[in-house]
């Protein structure tokens, strides 16, 4: 839905930054927070957001879905690599382009991009997977860079690179498997003791993994919670299956019985 409306946007024939204030201000309260438009150098010419202050400043030039937008012959939806934005004003998280090349009588004048929160993507659509305050929803590109976590110091840093400067017990075991992992092109479930963030703790951790594909990019979706606390969610339902078998073991028991005596009998 965004990217159809940010394609009729584009084609404007007036494009004013107060039609693109308006058009983030549609937009508020979705991971969609901010727009940026560029030049045909990159320059960002116009800058806005529905929680961060942003200004015109900044070059974009040498992103891959400016360089994208820029070589396409025609208009086209570009979905860009998680960055940090450059806009002036803008905090270090990490976003999501939405991108489209601006023409004008066949010449290409510029780019406009949304900016999606991959925080508060995860947040807004995924919170209710979390099993326990000790969940974690992590989301991974393909080189393994931490893009969304609740733990914000491991954010935009190298999961390889953190746990090498982060050893701990088992690491030496654990880590190829997972970057052995990262590389599996389908959802992958984990059993490992690994460091939790939450106590600082090495903790026996369930780890489930999705691969996200998106236009030329790939990411991990990634759901941590420790053992203690996913078993404590499951054993109702353990129980309930339990109390479920054992009623029905004792009504088969007892029709048997009574089958064999109404045989006796006869």
């Amino acid at each position: 839905l965004s990217s159809k409306s940010l394609s009729i946007l584009a084609n404007e024939e007036n494009l004013t930054p107060e039609k693109l204030k308006n058009f983030i201000d549609n937009w508020a309260n979705t991971p969609i927070t901010g727009i940026i438009q560029s030049d045909n150098r990159g320059k960002i010419i116009s800058a806005f957001s529905n929680t961060e202050s942003l200004l015109p400043g900044g070059d974009i030039s040498d992103r891959d879905y400016f360089q994208t937008a820029k070589n396409s012959p025609t208009q086209k939806m570009i979905v860009g690599k998680p960055v940090i934005s450059r806009a002036t004003g803008t905090d270090q998280s990490y976003k999501i382009p939405l991108a489209t090349p601006i023409y004008k009588n066949g010449q290409f004048r510029g780019v406009i991009s949304l900016s999606v929160s991959a925080s508060s993507l995860t947040q807004n659509y995924l919170e209710s997977l979390k099993i326990s305050d000790q969940s974690d929803i992590i989301l991974i590109d393909q080189d393994g860079y931490f893009l969304s976590s609740v733990h914000s110091e491991i954010i935009g840093q190298n999961i390889f690179d953190y746990f090498k400067e982060h050893p701990f017990l088992g690491d030496k075991i654990v880590m190829p498997i997972i970057r052995e992992k990262i590389k599996i092109d389908n959802e992958q479930k984990l059993d490992v003791a690994i460091p939790n963030l939450f106590t600082g703790k090495l903790t026996r951790t369930l780890m489930v993994s999705s691969p996200i594909k998106l236009d030329h990019n790939q990411w991990i979706l990634v759901i941590t919670t420790p053992v203690s606390d996913a078993l404590i969610f499951i054993s109702p339902f353990i129980l309930r299956n339990l109390l479920g078998i054992i009623v029905s073991f004792f009504i088969s028991i007892g029709i048997t019985l009574f089958l064999f005596n109404r045989y006796i009998k006869n």
